[in-house]
């Protein structure tokens, strides 16, 4: 006979001297509501782009103490035609994970969703999001805000900036990268988004590219390591 997730919780929770009763029921919930948080985006048609879209729904781990958050959907995800997660399969991903690996940060503490759930364009070219477009998603946002609690938010690019502080957001992220702000009591740092290189690659000189690119590295870092430093017990960082 199955188990209902009710019966599972109180079970759980009904041990005697359980370690940390509230550990396990968040182990249970948490993954729960992002099931119904990825269908909920799945099943959006609130935006025109909604109709010839792929999407993005959430990955990693909705009990970790990091959540980041990128743009939208990619150009590459997009021409693949199927529904994704953020930051997978693309030029952007590629550079994050570059970062992430050198930093030997540990995958687990790690929760990724888009600002955007879907490919913003006009006539197949990509575009800007609109301000109605972030704001319909931001309902997605807030709501794995709600249920993930990270300690820290990495927001990558202006748009995901704007999908939670739009007057933070207004302003280019050449200004604003580096600069820790809070959201709801959360520590939240922007930074470059990791396609941003290759969108520049051939309009600015080589040696801009690679400024924007170690500044993105020393944003990620300053990020990671003062988390690490304040929460050693996370295991945010890879053991050798």
């Amino acid at each position: 006979m199955s188990t209902t997730v009710e019966e599972t919780i109180y079970n759980l929770v009904a041990r005697t001297d359980p370690d940390n009763p509230l550990d396990y029921v968040r182990n249970i919930v948490k993954p729960l509501a992002q099931n119904k948080l990825d269908n909920l985006i799945l099943e959006c048609d609130q935006c025109d782009i909604c109709k010839n879209s792929v999407k993005t729904i959430t990955r990693g781990n909705p009990n970790a103490p990091i959540m980041i958050i990128g743009e939208a959907v990619s150009k590459e995800q997009q021409e693949a035609g199927q529904n994704t997660y953020p930051l997978t399969d693309d030029n952007a991903s590629k550079n994050l994970n570059e970062v992430l690996r050198y930093l030997n940060v540990n995958e687990d503490k790690l929760f990724y969703i888009n600002s955007v759930n879907c490919f913003p364009q006009r006539n197949g070219i990509k575009r800007a999001s609109t301000v109605a477009e972030r704001r319909n998603c931001k309902t997605f946002l807030d709501y794995a805000i709600r249920t993930v609690d990270p300690i820290l938010i990495i927001c990558l690019g202006a748009v995901a900036v704007n999908g939670i502080n739009e007057e933070i957001g207004k302003q280019k992220i050449t200004d604003i990268r580096g600069q820790f702000f809070t959201y709801r009591g959360i520590t939240v740092l922007p930074t470059f988004h990791p396609g941003y290189f290759n969108e520049i690659m051939d309009k600015v000189p080589e040696e801009l590219v690679e400024e924007y690119y170690n500044q993105f590295f020393d944003d990620i870092a300053l990020a990671i390591n003062e988390l690490h430093s304040q929460r050693p017990d996370l295991n945010i960082i890879k053991e050798a």
